[in-house]
């Protein structure tokens, strides 16, 4: 997501990434977004944009968790 608009209220930024981690998004060298298996933390708020691709992923990620785990019910057409 090189191109998202980043919308910060008091700027924060990850201070330290574990080696489990992988930095998805990074400010002048300050990480502002991540991923480490199922979970996904960002410092920026990415609902205060017109951009849904970081929703659209959360929610792709979110899909994935529950069907490899049996909790969603497939819906008849």
């Amino acid at each position: 997501l090189k191109d998202f608009p980043l919308v910060f209220i008091r700027g924060p930024f990850v201070a330290e990434v574990g080696p489990a981690a992988t930095v998805e998004t990074s400010v002048d060298g300050n990480v502002v977004g991540l991923r480490q298996g199922k979970i996904l933390a960002t410092a920026f708020h990415p609902e205060l944009t017109d951009d849904t691709r970081i929703h659209e992923l959360f929610l792709s990620c979110s899909l994935r968790f529950c069907v490899a785990r049996g909790l969603c019910c497939s819906r008849s057409a």
